[in-house]
């Protein structure tokens, strides 16, 4: 099971409905299966600190909509800023607000639609799955689209978002 908290900064806290990002990750979670319980943190930031975070880890000097920061197993049971980091902490997904909604609108998908995408899409990286070579890509977007097609029907998306993204290979 994935355990979730949700962080808002401050200039979305009135925007963000932290009950949908937790539904979202609730259907995640019961597409994966995961044979043990797991805690991460979402957090909604501004486009100024994304693009920080992505300068300082990827050397891209651009903001971006959706940031993975797994941790690092080496930090098991020590004391991080006062977190202890159980074996059950997998990480951090970083998620520019104003990124997703810029997306959802050039895309033509709805902005829930395209928050839970970024969502999953974290969580993947989290979890260790990968889209950075062909056989990774292929199983990457089949998972992508399996649990996007389980939150659509959830939802009550538009089902065209879903043949979008399809259409588009996974590349939202």
């Amino acid at each position: 099971m994935i355990n979730v908290d949700v962080l808002v900064f401050d200039d979305f806290i009135d925007t963000v409905d932290v009950v949908f990002v937790e539904k979202s990750v609730a259907v995640i979670n019961d597409k994966l299966d995961l044979d043990e319980d797991v805690w991460i943190e979402i957090v909604i930031v501004d486009q100024d600190t994304s693009k920080d975070l992505n300068k300082k880890f990827r050397d891209i000097d651009s903001s971006t909509d959706v940031l993975s920061f797994p941790v690092d197993k080496s930090y098991i049971n020590k004391d991080l800023t006062g977190i202890d980091v159980g074996k059950n902490y997998i990480g951090e997904v970083v998620i520019s607000y104003k990124d997703v909604k810029e997306q959802a609108t050039s895309k033509g998908y709805s902005m829930k639609f395209e928050m839970a995408h970024v969502i999953m899409h974290g969580i993947l990286h989290l979890l260790g799955y990968n889209h950075d070579n062909s056989s990774g890509s292929v199983e990457f977007i089949k998972l992508e689209e399996n649990i996007m097609s389980e939150v659509v029907e959830l939802f009550g998306f538009k089902k065209t978002d879903q043949l979008k993204m399809h259409l588009d290979g996974g590349n939202i």
